[in-house]
Order: structure tokens, then C-alpha cells, then sequence
């Protein structure tokens, strides 16, 4: 069991140190990289972050007015494009302000290189250092660093700073539809960020094959690359956008993608600071962003676009490696060739039977099962022991990295004492069907997705593995710590990565994997260790981490929870309610809540206000609030339609509107402030569907104008907010404390006033 339990803790060293020198380590503010100040990196942050920069906040044009000067000072050619924005996805708009900055290469004819960030941040609850002034900060420096020290670029390079992009990126929408066909962009690299810390990691958005892409990511001479076409396919299959996903869907433009995402729990909140994010990561990203950028300054970026794609993965210390889907399938077959010839060779050396065979496949599903179930458990308990990890959105609680840690080597010691159980039964029938398993997994995942391709190297390992098994056990015993060392560092960051990026309950899932990886090399785990020596062992890392939680409270001034607060007004009702969207009750003005609704009355409000709540209370003596005034009219036009425009006029404080529709409607056109919003076909809305999203700035007027079938009756809930309720004198709240914070991705410390608005067919 001792032995086990060393080559666990081993792999997961092996795992997490390569996740951990996959980036720079001990930077200091006074880095200077081949002309890049980084210094002046942090400075820039430090000024776009100096207030809230969400739009129609006040500071949103400082931060505009700095970087046009900024811009213009590095000798660029600046412009500004003001639209308004539309998301047809989720029928979000806003005014936008999109900062464009050009300089001329010395082929000016050659396709454009469009570098991007955007320079907004999240509403109600974010500073946004990490997302994305540091995108804005880095091309800012990057930029002046290319035109001071290096070659003049070949290319025309364009800046483009897009606005609005926390809410729907309507500023790339805006820029496509209304700019993208005055330049010749041939690529764009845009820099994002979903965290504060960890490895900036790159994946290409492509229209058909990334071959070129990757090709010259490698010529380029990156240092510290970290990426993989895995995590491309899985980012492909999730609902994730950046500002270059309508580029490459819309546009058809390749481009390529940097983020950072570790210390996910600081995503979208006012822990997201200059304090915060790590120099570290910045390095990262900074280095990364501007080698590229010396190499795409000067490269003919018509090529850009191949209808062939390769597997890649990146290596600590080596760097990235690539090979074509070719070899992918090259591997596989040699695999399942010599897999057939070794079997061939063990049935006829009596070595193995089909009873032994199929008995093979016992201890690989039963440690799969075992370590899935009980990570689940571990994830289910945590919830219940620490309930306000529920409060923290991302689904990556303070200590997640420790969580990670003890739940995945209590897991890993459960997987391997199961094989190591096993293994004296038949320890080459259980090889054989290990591999067998794995390919069975591997060979339809590699046609449906070719990015997973880097699998096949774990299974290859195996199969070798295996050869020596048929011979010399002993042997085997040996080279299985060298081919799993080998393994682990193939896609040991990867294992670390998961739950980074898809919040800790993907444990269980990551679990599973960790489990067949370690399945594969099952000669390495041997001896039939005592349930009480393999419960001890599975508990050692939870005792230390629940060690941990005692000496630390999971909820401090330096790890806040995130708690919400808002007010409703509903003007037809004359009703007033306190709700929040938390689930731990919190000293923080509970006395509003004594009295809270029941379940019934809260489902009730859900659904007719469209507010995913957790706890409702009902106002005695409601504070009336203003609503915002409606005109509307019918325009002439053609008798088999309807022309109405509708004038909506907010208060001073109001900062959005929602527009819900009460009854079915067909709207055929609309036009928002004369900007046509497109639709791909008359928009269908069922009752309670949201019409419009809108974000209002400076200005408190908007005008829609919409094209109806005749007889089509308006009938809308209209819900206006005002980010003013722990200002606002009429309510008197207490400050919210120091150990809290606003909760990201909803609408908090805020007042909504509800109202109905009704225009016939007549």
C-alpha cells in the first residue's frame, strides 16, 4: 500500500508541477522583455481600473478618453466608431464606442493583423484587471514596443478596443456589421481572461482546418506555450463566445485566442483587481502575445486558412508539439496491430483465455466506478458541510486547488488499491483489457473530435507496456513507473486543468480519467492492501484538507462571499419586495427577510418577473419608485402591416430596461434609435420571452420602431433598473460588510420598477 500510495503522490506532483512551470514564476514589476516595459503594462491597468468601467458608467469615458491618447501618442491613426450594438442571440443592446487605431506596414495592400481586447468590464459587481484590461494594457505596450525596437511590420496593423462586450459583445457584432469591410483583416489575435491567475493559454478559432495556424504559433519561437487541441474541442462544445467567435463565424476570419483562467472564484468580481492578478500570468501572456506578434507582423497572412488540421499539445521545458490527424491514425493502428499480435502470442501461450479476458475488464470499470462515485460523494458533502460555496457562481470555491487536490489523490488511492486488489488474480488479462477499453473510447473520439489525438500517445505507452508484460512480468513491473511518469507528464496539467475550468464538479469527471490513466499501467500497482490500510489512506487527504479549513474560515475580508440584495416596485400592483439570490442567510440586513414568502408565493414571482431568486419578502409600506414614461404611435404604411414607434423616456438613475411580451407576438422588423436590429426571420416571442435587453449611457431615450402583422396588440412588462439601492435615502441599508461582496453574473444592489404597458391594433 506504501508503494501505491508513493507513485500516486508521485503522478500528482508530476501533474501539478508541470501545471505550475508551464509559466514564469517569481516576476517582478521592473521585467523588461525585448523592448516591453512591464512596468508600464501595470500602469496602464492600474488607470483603466482606477473606477467602474461597465457601460454607461461615468469612468467607461475616462477610459476611452486615456486610450485614444495613449494610442495617439504611439503615432497611431485613431477613430472612434459609435453605434449601437445588438446581440441577435440573446436580443441585448447597448450604445457601444469601439476604438479603432491603425498603422501602416510597409505592404500596405497585404491583409490587415487585427489585434483585440475589450475595455469594458462586467456591470454591478466587477474592476476587471484581469478581464480585460490586461488584454487592453498588453497590445497598448506590445504595440509600442513592435514600433520602437523591432523590424517596421510588413503588415497594417488595426487596434480595435471593443466595447460591450460583458454583455452580449456587441461591440464586435457592431464593428462587423458596420466596419470590418473597410479593412483587409487577414487574422486577429484577441487576448480575454475568465480568472487572475494561472497559464495564459492559446487555442485558434478557424474556419475549416488550424494547420497554418499552428505551423506558424511554431515558427514563431513561443516561449512557454500552453495549449492543446483538446481543450479546443472541448471549449467547442461548451457555451463559451469571445469577441472573435462571431468574427470567425460571421466573418469567416481565423484568429487566435489567449486567456487565463485559474483563481476562477475573482471572475466577474471586485476581488478581479490590479492587487490580485498575477504578475506571474501577466509575464505569461505579455511574452506570449508579443513573440507572436513579431512573427505575424511580418508574415503573408493570406495563408492563414487550410482546410487540413493537426493535433498539438504543448509540453513544460519542450514546448509545443504537432502532428497531422495522419499520425494520430497511424498510432492507433499500430497499437491495435501489435495489441492483436501479443494477443495472439498469450492465447497461444496459454497465457490468456476468453474467461480471463473478459474477467480483465472487472478491475478497470470497478475502479472507474468506485473513484466516480466517491469523488461525487466528496463534492456532495463539501456543499453540505460549506453551503456557501453555492453563493460563489464560477463553481470554484476559495481553496479549490486544496479541494482538487485532496479529493483527486483520495480518489486516485481508491482506483489504485482496487487494480492492485485485482492484480494477482490475472494481471495480463487485465493489460489487455485496459487497453482494449481505452480503445474503445479512443478510436471514435479521435474520428468525431481529431483534436483528441493526443490520447493515442497514453495508449501507444500502454502497448509497449504490454510487449514486455507477455514476456517478463518483472520487467513490466519495472518500466511501468517510467511509461505512467511519461504519461502523467503528457496530461497531467491537463487533469489539473479540468476542474479549473469547469469548476469543481467536474471532479468526479476528471476522476474517471485520472482512473483509466492509471488503469493503463496497472503493473505498477501490486500487493492487496486491507480495506482499514486503504480507508486510512483515502482519508489522509481529506483530514488535512478539513486541517485546513479549520485553521482558515472558508469566508474572510481576503476570500468575501458573494451576497445580493434588490428592490421591486411593481407601479400596476403598488407592491414593494425585498429578494435576494443567495442561498446562506447572512446577518447583512436579514431583518428584511424575517418575514419571508413561502415557496408557493416565490415560484409565483419567478415566473411572472423572470428573477431566478432564492428568498422573497413582501414590503409592508412599499417605497413608490419612479417608472419611465412611454409614447407610442402608429406610422403609416402598407395595410398588410403594422408601423409602430415607441418612445421610452427614463429617469436620470436608470441604467437598463427589459422588455418582456405578456401574450404571443410576431415582430417582423426592428429598429432600435434607427439602427436596424436583424433578425434571420420574423422574431416569434411566446409569452413571458424577453423582447429587449437594452443598457442605457448618458442617454435616457430610446426609440424602437417595429413592423407588425395587422391586428397585433402590444402587450409588455417592462422592468427598468437603477444600481441605487444602498444609496438610496428612502431605504436606509446598511452598508454591505467587509467580509462580502457583490455576487457576480446577476443584477444586485438594485431597484427595479415593473410596469405594464399596453398599445391595441386599433
Amino acid at each position: 500500500m506504501f508503494k501505491n500510495s508513493f507513485y500516486i503522490l508521485l503522478l500528482a506532483i508530476i501533474s501539478w508541477g508541470s501545471y505550475q512551470i508551464s509559466f514564469p514564476s517569481n516576476t517582478t514589476p521592473d521585467l523588461y522583455y525585448e523592448g516591453v516595459f512591464f512596468e508600464n503594462i501595470i500602469k496602464h491597468i492600474k488607470q483603466i481600473t482606477a473606477g467602474s468601467r461597465a457601460v454607461g458608467d461615468d469612468y467607461h469615458d475616462d477610459v476611452e478618453r486615456y486610450l485614444k491618447r495613449k494610442l495617439n501618442q504611439m503615432g497611431l491613426s485613431v477613430s472612434v466608431q459609435t453605434s449601437l450594438g445588438f446581440n441577435n442571440k440573446n436580443r441585448t443592446a447597448a450604445p457601444v464606442r469601439n476604438i479603432i487605431a491603425t498603422y501602416p506596414g510597409t505592404q500596405p495592400n497585404s491583409p490587415a493583423l487585427l489585434l483585440m481586447a475589450h475595455y469594458d468590464a462586467a456591470k454591478f459587481s466587477a474592476t476587471g484587471a484581469g478581464d480585460d484590461a490586461s488584454g487592453v494594457a498588453i497590445i497598448l505596450e506590445s504595440v509600442n514596443a513592435l514600433l520602437k525596437t523591432a523590424q517596421a511590420p510588413s503588415n497594417n496593423l488595426v487596434i480595435l478596443f471593443t466595447d460591450a462586450e460583458e454583455i452580449g459583445l456587441l461591440g464586435a457584432h457592431a464593428f462587423i456589421n458596420e466596419q470590418l469591410s473597410y479593412y483587409n483583416i487577414g487574422l486577429i489575435v484577441n487576448l480575454e481572461a475568465r480568472g487572475t491567475s494561472g497559464p495564459a493559454m492559446m487555442w485558434p478559432e478557424t474556419v475549416g482546418g488550424n494547420q497554418a495556424m499552428i505551423e506558424h504559433f511554431k515558427v514563431a519561437n513561443i516561449p512557454m506555450p500552453v495549449t492543446s487541441s483538446l481543450h479546443y474541442e472541448i471549449y467547442r462544445m461548451l457555451p463559451n463566445d469571445t469577441d472573435l467567435t462571431p468574427f470567425n463565424q460571421q466573418a469567416k476570419l481565423n484568429g487566435y485566442n489567449f486567456a487565463f483562467i485559474d483563481d476562477h472564484f475573482n471572475y466577474h468580481t471586485q476581488k478581479d483587481s490590479l492587487e490580485n492578478l498575477s504578475l506571474n500570468t501577466l509575464a505569461h501572456e505579455t511574452i506570449q502575445f508579443y513573440s507572436l506578434l513579431k512573427h505575424l507582423a511580418q508574415t503573408d497572412l493570406s495563408q492563414m486558412q487550410t482546410a487540413s488540421s493537426l493535433v498539438y499539445f504543448s509540453l513544460p521545458l519542450v514546448g509545443l508539439i504537432s502532428h497531422s490527424t495522419t499520425v494520430t491514425w497511424l498510432v492507433l493502428t499500430v497499437s491495435v496491430l501489435v495489441l492483436i499480435g501479443l494477443m495472439i502470442i498469450a492465447f497461444s501461450r496459454k497465457q490468456l483465455v476468453l474467461k480471463s479476458l473478459l474477467a480483465g475488464f472487472a478491475p478497470i470499470l470497478t475502479a472507474i466506478a468506485v473513484t466516480y462515485i466517491w469523488c461525487w460523494l466528496l463534492v456532495k458533502a463539501l456543499y453540505a458541510l460549506y453551503p456557501e460555496f453555492h453563493d460563489i457562481l464560477q463553481g470554484f470555491p476559495y481553496s479549490g486547488h486544496l479541494i482538487m487536490g485532496a479529493f483527486l489523490l483520495s480518489g486516485g488511492i481508491a482506483s489504485t488499491s482496487i487494480l492492485a486488489w485485482f492484480s494477482g488474480k490475472n494481471p495480463l488479462a487485465q493489460s489487455f483489457a485496459n487497453i482494449l477499453l481505452w480503445l474503445i473510447i479512443t478510436i471514435p473520439a479521435c474520428y468525431a473530435l481529431p483534436g483528441s489525438g493526443l490520447l493515442v500517445w497514453p495508449v501507444l505507452f500502454s502497448v509497449l507496456l504490454l510487449l514486455i508484460q507477455v514476456f517478463t512480468q518483472k520487467l513490466a513491473d519495472t518500466f511501468a513507473a517510467v511509461f505512467a511518469v511519461a504519461a502523467f507528464i503528457l496530461l497531467g496539467w491537463l487533469l489539473v486543468n479540468f476542474p479549473i475550468a469547469l469548476g469543481i464538479q467536474a471532479i468526479p469527471l476528471t476522476a474517471v480519467i485520472m482512473a483509466a490513466l492509471l488503469a493503463l499501467f496497472s503493473p505498477l500497482f501490486r500487493g492487496k492492501p486491507t480495506a482499514v490500510i486503504t480507508l486510512a489512506a483515502m482519508l489522509t487527504p481529506l483530514a488535512l484538507l478539513a486541517w485546513h479549513f479549520i485553521q482558515k474560515p472558508t469566508i474572510s475580508q481576503q476570500q468575501p462571499l458573494p451576497t445580493s440584495l434588490s428592490y421591486l416596485y411593481d407601479l400596476d400592483e403598488q407592491k414593494g419586495y425585498f429578494f435576494n439570490y443567495d442561498t446562506v442567510a447572512t446577518d447583512w440586513n436579514q431583518q428584511l427577510f424575517a418575514h419571508s414568502e413561502n415557496d408557493s408565493v416565490i415560484n409565483e414571482f419567478r415566473s411572472h418577473y423572470k428573477k431566478p431568486l432564492k428568498n422573497l419578502a413582501s414590503v409592508a409600506q412599499p417605497v413608490v419608485l419612479e417608472g419611465i414614461d412611454i409614447q407610442a404611435e402608429k406610422l403609416l404604411g402598407p395595410l398588410n402591416q403594422q408601423e409602430i414607434e415607441v418612445t421610452f423616456t427614463a429617469h436620470s438613475k436608470t441604467e437598463i430596461l427589459e422588455i418582456y411580451s405578456k401574450v404571443p407576438i410576431i415582430i417582423q422588423h426592428m429598429s432600435i434609435d434607427k439602427r436596424n436590429a436583424v433578425f434571420e426571420s420574423p422574431l416569434q416571442l411566446e409569452t413571458g420571452n424577453r423582447l429587449l435587453h437594452y443598457y442605457f449611457d448618458g442617454k435616457k431615450q430610446i426609440k424602437l420602431r417595429l413592423t407588425l402583422p395587422p391586428g397585433q396588440t402590444i402587450d409588455w412588462q417592462l422592468q427598468s433598473h437603477s444600481t441605487d439601492l444602498l444609496d438610496h435615502p428612502a431605504f436606509n441599508l446598511q452598508s454591505r460588510p467587509d467580509t462580502q461582496m457583490p455576487k457576480p453574473f446577476i443584477k444586485s444592489d438594485n431597484t427595479i420598477t415593473v410596469q405594464s404597458f399596453t398599445f391595441g391594433s386599433d
